[in-house]
């Protein structure tokens, strides 16, 4: 079934994107994430920000285990721009948490450090002192370590 198909080319509707996500939840997860890989990769070929924010609002809604979404994020790391990696963060942060994800960007820098550097640049917004806990924290100084050795500084938070 090419869920993607169905909605490529379409204007983007509530009713649109309510059964996007129920075709998706009756598949099986890897056939989720497989369609939402295959959204993604139609919208950064065309360049269409709102298809890859659909494609993360559904992986968002649609997917429960955490490691097939840090392999979306992982796709993210490889095919995200600087800019378009903000809403990967923004969508996926929610669903595994701050922790999680710095972690996560930590085992994935020596692989794709620039995907990695450009996630960095987005977590000041997205981290907050006050409600990430210690573990967070200390992934944090380590992503913050790891690309300090790879370009010489590190902004502050």
């Amino acid at each position: 079934m090419n869920i993607v198909s169905k909605v490529v080319g379409e204007r983007r509707s509530a009713e649109r994107e309510a059964a996007l996500w129920r075709e998706l939840k009756r598949l099986p997860e890897e056939d989720r994430l497989s369609e939402l890989v295959t959204y993604l990769s139609i919208g950064e070929n065309s360049k269409i920000c709102s298809k890859a924010e659909l494609a993360l609002k559904a992986a968002n809604r649609s997917l429960v285990g955490r490691e097939l979404i840090l392999k979306l994020l992982t796709y993210g790391l490889a095919h995200a721009d600087a800019s378009t990696i903000q809403s990967w963060l923004k969508w996926l942060v929610p669903k595994l948490g701050l922790w999680r994800i710095i972690k996560h960007l930590n085992d994935s820098y020596m692989q794709f450090p620039e995907g990695v550097k450009n996630a960095h640049y987005w977590l000041p917004q997205i981290y907050n002192k006050e409600n990430e806990s210690k573990r967070a924290e200390e992934q944090l100084i380590l992503l913050d370590m790891k690309i300090r050795e790879g370009r010489g500084a590190v902004r502050e938070l």
